[in-house]
């Protein structure tokens, strides 16, 4: 709402004041992941059911929602190296919501499934999720090291991805309406139904420590809070990773609106997640290593 006409924050004023809507709630954990009812979301699905198509709210409900999503990925037929990676996403080789290159750009990236086969130590693979609304570059961060029998490299994403242009000039597409964020956030409010949502690493590792001393209870380390993965180069596969991603509300200028007065200019830390696997089952093993003998 920090960008809502005064007309719009009327409105919404009025009904929040008339539906009672409270700015923090008591829920259980699944209402809070996967959904909950709430009164201005069923209005707004009611009477704007092209824009909120949904009847309830919840994060990863909202997040992990891939209805009528596609994508297009090449198969290796005419370029093995290029197997599992994308071409499209949605129909476009790029995402509607960032303004220009590198930030809208999907080609090439992998949903961490499969990466580029036949790796160089000096290449810098790319990662993409809906959820994380853009393309992340990775950087190789070991020598050759032996995983459960296989050679990988380490990747970790790339100093100053989350960087609000500031360091790096090429993130300056991420800046929303030619508002930056603190250093270390994203802005994903696009993406999110208008929803001001921001990434970060969780306990806003890497970012500007504005965030960190803002919020008691924060205690950002390398060990539990980096994404890495292990990836055998002459495959593109993983044989482990960790992908940790933090979801906080960026809120603006709020102070005009009912009940939210005192959320006014903050950054809320909501949840962080790790999604990841330790190794292949074993049967998969079996199967790489005859895999990479045969091949």
């Amino acid at each position: 709402m920090a960008d809502a006409s005064m007309i719009t924050r009327m409105a919404v004023n009025l009904l929040i004041r008339q539906t009672n809507s409270k700015p923090f709630i008591e829920q259980t954990a699944k209402e809070f992941m996967f959904g909950y009812k709430s009164v201005l979301v069923t209005i707004g699905n009611k009477f704007l059911p092209s824009w909120i198509a949904f009847d309830k709210l919840g994060l990863i409900d909202r997040m992990y929602e891939f209805t009528g999503d596609s994508a297009t990925v090449y198969t290796g037929e005419d370029d093995v190296k290029k197997s599992g990676i994308i071409e499209n996403y949605n129909t476009r080789p790029y995402l509607p919501q960032w303004p220009a290159a590198p930030c809208n750009t999907v080609t090439g990236a992998s949903d961490g499934t499969k990466f580029p086969s036949m790796l160089s130590p000096d290449d810098t693979p790319m990662f993409f999720r809906k959820s994380l609304c853009r393309s992340m570059p990775m950087v190789r961060t070991t020598d050759m090291m032996i995983h459960n029998g296989l050679k990988v490299y380490k990747y970790i994403f790339k100093n100053g991805t989350l960087d609000n242009g500031a360091e790096n000039p090429e993130n300056k597409c991420f800046c929303r309406k030619n508002k930056c964020l603190t250093s270390g956030l994203v802005d994903v409010t696009d993406c999110y139904y208008g929803f001001p949502i921001a990434l970060s690493y969780p306990h806003f590792y890497k970012a500007d420590e504005s965030l960190v001393n803002a919020v008691g209870g924060l205690n950002p380390n390398q060990e539990q809070h980096e994404t890495y993965f292990f990836i055998n180069p002459l495959t593109g596969l993983p044989t482990q990773l960790y992908v940790r991603m933090q979801i906080n509300l960026a809120l603006g200028d709020i102070s005009n609106m009912a009940n939210t007065e005192r959320c006014s200019n903050v950054v809320i830390p909501l949840v962080w997640t790790e999604i990841g696997f330790e190794r292949l089952p074993d049967y998969m093993l079996t199967k790489f290593f005859v895999y990479l003998r045969v091949g």
